[in-house]
């Protein structure tokens, strides 16, 4: 049986039969030149190797550990006008936590006010004259003055000191009654909190594995939309669309080693977050993966879509920076989804990044697998698909 052949032109001058799945060495050979440009023009570029050399590193690190929301070491100053063993004990206890660091001894609520006012201090604890007496009485109050400004802080921090206070006032009366010969009963029901997955509420253990995505989608969309915008700045584009290679052999040759360095920067931030950052890793290997080979190919059609829509670099890293921003804010990566109004919540479901957030906290911390992720893992499927597609439709073979 004789075998098939390519139709005329379709592959350049030199061919092979199809009979048993054989390729065509004219694409293949022009592929593999293309190929070798790509890797050339990347190793002759300082910029682009410092980019995926050190800022994937650089990321993991300064994010994981700079956006840190642990409340710690919280400045408090104390006001004791009481000066009794009880208010000498009460300030004692307030200050052996780690939460809050104290800062000084004020004689009046003047001062304190002073240093909130002045940014010395977020807290302030008032201990009044007679707050022994009161506390005897089981009448006692003190005052915690916070500094607004840093609402967060500041409201944790005194949450903490408020659960440290009441649960001095209960030991205290119960002592009182115990030296007169009276029965205590404190309390009729009590809530015993267990979390978990993250039982310290670490917010490095929250972050470092959402850093991931954002290495990805910063690198890999901006280097794509770059190399792209910059060779039809500089005309290159053009005259090698004017050649003999199709649309998809320049595209293929632009993708393939960006998605390599990708993947290659994905394992090594995957790796600095177990091994250097101590984040667990209690899920599935092969779902972070998967998911992540997903949202890469998300990403990169993202990079292709800012190309298209760029004529030179600058318009290029104005278009990503548009694309990233909201992507942060609508994800998860800060704020919560369900924390979005009503009218903004389809639209984070619409950002690739809100369907691998999920899956990488997942998969690190709750050890969630297929069966757990398998509706965020087809949402993203699909959103990459969507991109992706996109953006190689636009990648057009006309000049610029």
């Amino acid at each position: 049986m004789s075998p098939r052949w390519w139709p005329s032109g379709c592959c350049g001058p030199r061919w092979r039969s199809v009979g048993s799945g054989r390729l065509c060495e004219g694409a293949a050979m022009r592929l593999m030149h293309l190929l070798r440009k790509e890797v050339l023009q990347m190793r002759r570029d300082p910029v682009i190797l410092r980019m995926i050399l050190i800022m994937p590193l650089a990321q993991t690190l300064l994010l994981s550990y700079a956006a840190n929301m642990d409340v710690l070491h919280v400045p408090l100053l104390i006001v004791d006008q009481d000066r009794s063993p009880e208010s000498r004990d009460l300030a004692a206890r307030c200050t052996s936590t780690e939460s809050v660091i104290l800062r000084g001894y004020r004689g009046t609520v003047g001062e304190a006010e002073a240093d909130l006012e002045a940014g010395r201090a977020t807290l302030a604890l008032i201990m009044p004259s007679g707050m022994a007496r009161d506390l005897e009485r089981g009448t006692a109050t003190v005052q915690i003055l916070a500094d607004g400004s840093e609402s967060t802080t500041a409201g944790v921090a005194a949450g903490y000191l408020s659960r440290i206070i009441a649960a001095f006032g209960i030991e205290a009366q119960t002592k009182q009654a115990l030296r007169r010969g009276r029965q205590v009963k404190v309390g009729g029901m009590a809530a015993e909190p267990r979390v978990l997955y993250n039982p310290d509420l670490r917010t490095l253990w929250f972050m470092a594995p959402a850093v991931l995505a954002l290495v990805l989608i910063v690198l890999m969309q901006n280097i794509t939309s770059l190399s792209i915008a910059r060779e039809r700045e500089l005309g290159t584009l053009d005259q090698l669309m004017m050649t003999p290679v199709r649309s998809w052999e320049v595209l293929l040759a632009k993708l393939v080693p960006v998605g390599v360095l990708g993947l290659v920067a994905a394992s090594v931030v995957t790796m600095v977050v177990i091994h250097v950052i101590g984040v667990p890793f209690r899920g599935s290997a092969p779902t972070l993966m998967v998911s992540t080979v997903f949202f890469l190919f998300s990403v990169l059609g993202l990079g292709l879509l800012v190309s298209a829509l760029s004529q030179n670099q600058q318009q290029a890293q104005l278009v990503s920076f548009f694309l990233t921003f909201p992507s942060m804010l609508l994800s998860g990566f800060i704020f919560p989804v369900w924390n979005l109004p009503a009218l903004l919540k389809p639209f984070a479901y619409l950002v690739p990044m809100t369907h691998y957030l999920t899956i990488v906290r997942g998969t690190f911390l709750r050890g969630a697998g297929l069966g757990d992720l398998w509706v965020q893992l087809l949402g993203l499927a699909l959103l990459s698909a969507l991109f992706f597609i996109t953006g190689a439709k636009l990648f057009t073979k006309k000049p610029a």
